[in-house]
C-alpha cells in the first residue's frame, strides 16, 4: 500500500496508466476522467501526475490547472504556463509548448462541451506526445472531450471492502 496512497485505487491507477500510455502514440491525446463529486477523481488523477512526474520518463513537462468560472481562455492559459513569464500570446505560447514537448497537462472541473470547445480550437493539435486530462463531473462532457470512449474513465464509489479500509485508516 507504500505505493499507492489511495485505499482501494490500485486497479484503477494501472488502468489509468495503460490510458496514459495508449493516449501518447493515439490520434487522440485526451483522456477523460468522470464521476459524482467528491468521489475521488482529482485524488486518483493527482496520484497518477505525481507518479509520472517521480517514476516515469514518459513526459518532460507537467502542469495541473484548475479551471476557473466563468471561463476564460487566456486566463486558462497563462496558468498552464505556471512560471514563464514572457510578453508573448499565452494561447500562443501554450500551443507551442504542448506541441513541442511531452506534457502531461491535468485540466481539473472542466463544466462544458464550450469550455472544451474554446480550449482543443486553441491549444490541442497533433502530431504531439503530450497528454490531456479532462477531470469533470458530466458523462456527455467526458466522452465529448475524446471522441473515444476508450479514453473515458469513469471512476466509481469503492467497494465495501476498500471503503471499510479507508474509514480505519481515517479513524486510527
Amino acid at each position: 500500500m507504500e505505493n499507492y496512497p489511495l485505499v482501494g485505487r490500485e486497479l484503477e491507477m494501472n488502468e489509468l496508466r495503460s490510458y496514459t500510455a495508449r493516449a501518447r502514440f493515439s490520434n487522440s491525446p485526451v483522456i477523460s476522467v468522470w464521476g459524482i463529486a467528491g468521489i475521488g477523481k482529482s485524488a486518483l488523477v493527482r496520484t497518477l501526475y505525481y507518479d509520472r512526474m517521480l517514476h516515469s520518463n514518459q513526459f518532460n513537462k507537467y502542469s495541473w490547472v484548475d479551471v476557473s468560472h466563468p471561463f476564460n481562455l487566456r486566463d486558462f492559459s497563462r496558468s498552464l504556463l505556471l512560471d514563464h513569464h514572457s510578453e508573448k500570446d499565452p494561447i500562443k505560447e501554450c500551443r507551442e509548448l504542448l506541441s513541442q514537448n511531452q506534457c502531461l497537462v491535468v485540466i481539473d472541473d472542466l463544466q462544458s462541451k464550450e469550455e472544451w470547445d474554446l480550449i482543443q480550437s486553441a491549444l490541442v493539435s497533433r502530431p504531439s506526445s503530450s497528454v490531456i486530462i479532462v477531470i469533470t463531473t458530466e458523462a456527455s462532457v467526458a466522452t465529448y472531450c475524446t471522441n473515444n470512449e476508450g479514453q473515458v474513465f469513469n471512476v466509481k464509489g469503492l467497494e465495501a471492502v476498500a471503503a471499510m479500509d479507508l474509514f480505519r485508516k481515517e479513524v486510527s
